[in-house]
């Protein structure tokens, strides 16, 4: 962590497969077969929980990773997040706000289906 002024700086890099990719150049490197899906899903889900005890930014974390499901589309493999106030078939959806009871959603989002 990096303290400026009044402001903390939290970042989780490491040297894993994750690497210094952004989603493009990472989906790249899955392709050529350089990092496999599952290794960058397990370094990425470290580096989440490594921050996370200080952001409190996910609620609920997969052991499986939904890419593993997906149709193999041009970012295949890459980790990402669905916020709350999206629609995941089994997961609690709390519309990002204490003003709602999450409960399980019973179906995907339009935007969820196309994601995964």
């Amino acid at each position: 962590m990096t303290v400026f002024g009044e402001r903390a700086t939290v970042h989780a890099f490491r040297d894993d497969a994750l690497g210094e990719h952004d989603a493009v150049g990472l989906a790249e490197a899955l392709r050529r077969g350089e990092v496999g899906a599952a290794e960058v899903a397990r370094d990425a889900a470290e580096r989440v929980r490594a921050v996370e005890e200080r952001l409190h930014a996910v609620h609920t974390f997969l052991d499986a990773p939904a890419a593993a499901t997906g149709t193999g589309g041009p970012l295949a493999g890459v980790p990402t997040f669905v916020k709350d106030n999206t629609d995941y078939r089994g997961l609690a959806t709390g519309h990002g706000s204490a003003a709602f009871t999450p409960r399980p959603a019973r179906r995907h989002a339009p935007f969820t289906r196309q994601l995964l």
